[in-house]
């Protein structure tokens, strides 16, 4: 048997540090991040806006509360912006190819779950975090233009959970036009 030639071993060597470094960026674009992270642009939020719909399991009794608060409303406003700046969530690597095949798969809606939007905005920069039935995503516009990008939230269903609960304590109902 004959020993592979430097060619061959350098060759091979080359593969691997290309799955190392590979595996290194994925590693780090997939690391849990902040709100900030997601749309670098935004710095200082003054609005802060929030959506959400329960679904009760009968479309007529489906119910929707909102929250618009801005940094003059103090306390209230203060507590939801650390709510969400406390959330962590991990980009996927091959977003619009992962989002498509996400958007793709089917979820059975259960009486209790949420679909939410939570805005928040500086005056230049905006960023939408749209949750739908536990799939995330974040929306950001600012001077770079429009960007969408999957998501998930660190801490999963629970985590989601847990916020669409505590905001909707302190959401408004909406009424409804008969």
């Amino acid at each position: 048997m004959r020993a592979p030639s430097k060619r061959t071993l350098h060759r091979r060597l080359a593969a691997g540090v290309i799955v190392v470094i590979l595996v290194a960026a994925t590693a780090w674009y997939t690391r849990p991040v902040d709100l900030y992270a997601l749309s670098p642009d935004l710095e200082a939020p003054q609005d802060l806006t929030c959506l959400l719909l329960r679904y009760t399991g009968n479309l007529a009794e489906d119910t929707t509360r909102t929250l618009d608060l801005t940094a003059e409303d103090g306390e209230a406003y203060r507590q939801v912006l650390s709510q969400l700046e406390a959330l962590r969530f991990r980009r996927f690597p091959l977003g619009e190819l992962l989002q498509s095949l996400r958007d793709g798969q089917s979820r059975v809606i259960t009486p209790g779950d949420f679909d939410a939007s939570y805005q928040l905005g500086d005056g230049t920069c905006y960023v939408l975090l749209q949750c739908r039935m536990g799939w995330w995503e974040a929306v950001t516009y600012d001077s770079h233009g429009l960007r969408f990008r999957a998501v998930s939230l660190c801490g999963g269903a629970e985590a989601t959970a847990a916020l669409h609960e505590s905001i909707w304590e302190l959401a408004q109902p909406v009424e409804s036009n008969p």
